[in-house]
């Protein structure tokens, strides 16, 4: 008989291609050694390349269903991704410390979806209680455009995973930028991590697959350096398991 496995929560949206959202946050879990639950926040009309709309979850339901998984279960972490609006996000916020006060939070703040080609979000929906969700959440991971839309660098004392990616967007003077390099930013200061090998091929909902990674990494108990680390491996072995825009999640 195995070990009792930690459990993580993702509270995120439904992809039906499987490459982001909950589908994929599950499939890192799992494949993390955690037990993967999820409360839908939303279904989306969309592919791998292609995002047409976005239908919301009732505040209602979202709230009812992560109460039931509140009181039946103790998660060891819990990532939070595409979410309507500050309002059901602070809800959700207030109702995980309403059950386990103490539990980790890693909050993925998706502005807008890729290869949007359809319905467009309202980028400034967490804006107006920002700094209240901040204080809330244990980990942030935007990417670099989210980092500077929500003007994250003012949340030094938070401990952030920026999605360097890219280097169109400039992310100050304390960021010695390169293609594949992601950043840590704590208290501390600023460490960067590396692009690991030259196989890395774009996926979809490479995102998701880093918070989800972190927060499995987190729920195993590492540190947040070190579950950093392991996450950006994972998700580049899950970027070079094949040619498509989807990633295989197992080893095989």
């Amino acid at each position: 008989m195995g070990r009792i496995r930690p459990i993580c929560i993702s509270i995120a949206g439904f992809d039906p291609s499987g490459g982001a959202g909950v589908l994929a946050d599950i499939k890192s879990f799992e494949q993390l050694k955690t037990l993967g639950l999820a409360v839908q926040t939303c279904n989306t009309l969309q592919v791998e390349d292609y995002f047409e709309k976005v239908i919301w979850t009732p505040q209602e339901v979202i709230l009812s269903q992560l109460e039931l998984l509140l009181k039946r279960y103790t998660p060891a972490a819990i990532k939070i991704g595409l979410i309507e609006n500050s309002e059901v996000l602070i809800a959700v916020l207030s109702k995980i410390k309403e059950y386990h006060p103490q539990v980790p939070i890693v909050w993925d703040p998706v502005l807008q979806p890729s290869f949007n080609q359809g319905e467009v979000m309202d980028e400034a929906r967490f804006q107006m209680n920002l700094q209240k969700i901040i204080d809330a959440v244990d980990i942030l991971t935007p990417n670099a455009p989210e980092y500077v839309r929500l003007n994250l660098k003012e949340t030094s004392t938070k401990k952030l995973y920026v999605k360097g990616g890219h280097t169109e967007e400039v992310l100050g003077s304390d960021f010695k930028q390169k293609e594949g390099r992601d950043f840590l930013v704590t208290a501390k200061g600023v460490k960067s991590l590396n692009a690991q090998g030259k196989g890395f091929i774009p996926k979809h909902g490479t995102g998701c697959m880093l918070s989800s990674a972190l927060a499995a990494y987190i729920a195993r108990g590492f540190d947040f350096h070190k579950a950093s680390v392991r996450a950006k491996a994972y998700v580049y072995k899950r970027a070079s398991s094949n040619a498509s825009l989807l990633a295989y999640h197992n080893n095989g």
